[in-house]
């Protein structure tokens, strides 16, 4: 079977076959073997496979995918990119001069598998100690800051489906969340990352978030279900920061904003009565925040666990209370293990229940042939 290769031809994207390589790349005034050589330098493909810019491998039979392919225009020499064309770049360089200006602030969610999380960076023998401040979203946050914005990652988006057990691996892969006592534990439903959420059902027992960086603005998502019970959040336990909130009522995925005086104290989160109380996710940032950073991964997971939005809070639902102003999707890997067709995945990723556009991208490395 003859796999796709994306190539600019005068400006324009066009979807090839392998066979039909020597007759385009005539038009860039570069031999096959100079073109091939360029697009390796730029990872754009890997040694001995042909690959669309998206990294997935594309059959000339999928003709839904080869007019994906051909329509993300703009992308040769951004390895792996697809919907980033000018177009969507301007549209985003206009909203981070916004933010840059303090006109507001612009969040980017990044969606992904084991990738996304950071695993392997880790010290310990599940290479998990640590993991989330070498994974990819916190050294964009690094690039960023580099660049001149104001960054904020203080935020934890459920457990990131570790896979090991226990309210114990979540202060290992992040020491910036702890759990007191034995009151909380990890359970499905798996919204915004796809991880599962933090749970109490009978104990005033703390799930705390110290921040790295000091703050005023705290926003805690959480589930609402029949029979749910209240929970507290304090400024360090020292004072209730607002009324106690409410999870009773119909299936419902909700986000309460709290302030405080400029500190980097912990966040704490206590269930004070009724039934289970559950917590998927904790932000906080600064008045003078221009960029947020969500790490969003979650182990093992592929483009169908994002398809799935039957209950408020499933993924493509809950996503849309995070509402960020850009996606970053890392799926690849695992669609490919799961044989997800690159057509159905850039379906699923564009029918989710969000607000703003969504870009996609891949590490060719795990996408090799075998």
């Amino acid at each position: 079977m003859n796999y796709v290769i994306i190539v600019d031809d005068g400006g324009e994207m066009k979807a090839v076959s392998a066979a039909e390589i020597t007759a385009v790349f005539p038009n860039l005034n570069m031999s096959l073997e100079g073109a091939l050589d360029e697009l390796l330098d730029r990872r754009a493909i890997e040694a001995g496979e042909y690959v669309s810019d998206q990294g997935v491998l594309i059959p000339t039979t999928d003709a839904a995918a080869l007019r994906l392919a051909s329509g993300s225009a703009g992308n040769l020499g951004k390895p792996n990119v697809f919907n980033a064309n000018g177009a969507f770049r301007r549209k985003h360089q206009i909203k981070l001069a916004k933010a840059y200006a303090g006109g507001g602030r612009y969040k980017i969610a990044c969606i992904g598998d084991s990738q996304t999380v950071g695993a392997g960076a880790g010290t310990d023998a599940d290479f998990l100690t640590g993991a989330k401040v070498k994974s990819y979203p916190a050294f964009l946050a690094k690039l960023l800051r580099n660049a001149g914005f104001v960054v904020s990652e203080d935020s934890i988006m459920g457990d990131n489906r570790l896979f090991t057990a226990g309210t114990a691996a979540v202060t290992l892969y992040d020491p910036k969340t702890t759990f007191a006592g034995s009151g909380w534990s990890r359970v499905d439903p798996a919204p915004l990352g796809g991880g599962r959420i933090f749970v109490n059902s009978t104990t005033s027992d703390i799930l705390a978030f110290t921040p790295a960086v000091a703050g005023q603005n705290v926003d805690v998502y959480y589930c609402t279900v029949g029979g749910g019970g209240t929970f507290r959040i304090t400024d360090n336990g020292v004072g209730a920061m607002g009324a106690d909130v409410a999870t009773s009522g119909g299936a419902g995925f909700l986000k309460v904003s709290r302030t405080r005086t400029l500190s980097a104290n912990a966040i704490q989160i206590a269930r004070q009565s009724g039934g289970s109380c559950y917590i998927a996710a904790i932000d906080q940032y600064a008045n003078d925040t221009q960029i947020s950073i969500y790490n969003c991964g979650s182990y093992g997971t592929g483009s169908a666990d994002w398809g799935f939005a039957a209950q408020p809070y499933s993924a493509l639902n809950a996503q849309s209370v995070l509402a960020a102003d850009l996606i970053v999707f890392q799926l690849g890997a695992n669609d490919v293990r799961d044989a997800i067709s690159l057509s159905h995945s850039v379906r699923l990723r564009k029918t989710r229940g969000g607000t703003g556009p969504e870009a996609v991208r891949e590490r060719l490395s795990a996408l090799r042939k075998k």
